[in-house]
């Protein structure tokens, strides 16, 4: 079911103006709401800026966003756009927490400002010793360090901020500055910073957003480590729709090493209860469904209360009873010699012509989805 998204990345740059559009696809009876398309913009090695752009994905449709970045301020390079779509807490094209997967285009940008100036070496900056986008598990309110390493290529005069974010720093935006430091680096100069903080206690996985910006407050790089609370829970990752009802999926424990998890999961609503039991290994997922479409959706996880969402089905409804419509209008043709004139066959073999080149251009779509990903792979 999670693998019926498709995306579609052009981009340019005309005088000092990235400009560009993402196509998502669909051709399957699902309704996600609640998506994002993820955007990132590097510089060479250095992530100079993020966007995110709050999407729903009906049934069967295709939908274009335009998007555009100034580069005024920003050095000769290469440019890399990268693009993910995300939803809530489940990846359906690329993973953009860990960079890996999403849709990229190169581009060469011929500048006249002076940023980035300076740059967090992505390999020798690590949380625990770890330097990996899963990140290590890490006991709650435990006392941890991490390593950061910059380089500077100009003279550099800032700041250096961590933000902790939970769960991610693109989306949810839940974050808190958690350190400060003024930075001075020197042209060519390289300096490794230990810095130490405690990890929260709540079970769940957290980002540690690391941001370098200048005097005028202008980003020169951004990176992210990522740690995950050593804890045996289960978790909320999303709720979508079919005309046949919800679906909400849970997760097991994110470490491979702890072993499975189980508990209760209660789906509440108006005038509506329903609880699953659950039983789940690392990163195993589990659809919890029942033929009722809800609105109005709060979820429990052993009596605690997860998350609460107010569903906007109007649209994945109507795009439902039009294609249902359609499909019965077609079905319900009946065509003989005895009745049949000479308009009624212009009619009839327009409409039928019309179907045809529908059906023919969804195949071709869907076939060269399946083949962009099975070159992906």
């Amino acid at each position: 079911m999670l693998d019926v998204v498709g995306l579609f990345l052009n981009a340019s740059i005309v005088g000092s103006l990235l400009i560009g559009n993402i196509t998502v696809t669909q051709l399957a009876p699902y309704y996600f709401p609640n998506c994002n398309i993820i955007i990132y913009y590097w510089l060479d090695n250095n992530l100079i800026e993020f966007t995110n752009v709050p999407i729903e994905i009906l049934p069967y449709s295709i939908e274009t966003y335009p998007f555009s970045f100034n580069l005024q301020e920003y050095k000769s390079g290469k440019l890399k756009v990268e693009a993910y779509v995300s939803c809530e807490r489940v990846n359906l094209y690329g993973n953009h927490i860990a960079f890996q997967g999403g849709k990229e285009i190169l581009l060469i940008y011929n500048g006249t400002g002076q940023i980035p100036k300076v740059l967090i070496d992505k390999e020798k900056t690590r949380i625990l010793g770890a330097k990996a986008q899963a990140g290590p598990t890490i006991e709650p309110g435990k006392n941890v360090y991490m390593d950061i390493a910059l380089k500077a290529f100009n003279d550099f005069e800032g700041k250096l901020i961590i933000n902790l974010c939970r769960w991610d720093n693109v989306i949810y935006r839940n974050c808190e500055k958690v350190y400060e430091k003024d930075i001075k680096l020197l042209n060519g100069e390289e300096k490794m910073y230990r810095i130490y903080t405690t990890f929260p206690e709540e079970c769940d996985a957290y980002n540690y957003e690391l941001v370098l910006v200048d005097k005028e407050n202008n980003i020169h790089d951004i990176w992210t480590l990522r740690g995950v609370t050593k804890c045996m829970e289960i978790h909320y990752v999303y709720t979508y729709f079919t005309l046949e009802g919800y679906s909400v999926i849970v997760t097991g424990p994110y470490d491979p090493n702890w072993g499975e998890a189980s508990g209760n999961v209660k789906i509440v609503s108006d005038n509506y209860s329903k609880t699953f039991y659950a039983s789940m290994y690392t990163n195993e997922i589990s659809e919890l469904k029942d033929n009722v479409l809800l609105k109005n959706i709060c979820i429990y996880i052993n009596d605690k209360l997860i998350a609460c969402n107010d569903y906007n089905l109007t649209k994945f409804e109507d795009r439902m009873e039009g294609i249902g419509e359609t499909i019965k209008k077609y079905a319900e043709i009946n065509v003989t010699e005895e009745n049949i004139t000479a308009d009624e066959v212009t009619k009839n073999t327009t409409s039928y012509a019309i179907l045809l080149v529908v059906v023919i251009i969804a195949s071709v779509l869907l076939g060269l989805l399946l083949l962009i990903k099975k070159i992906e792979l």
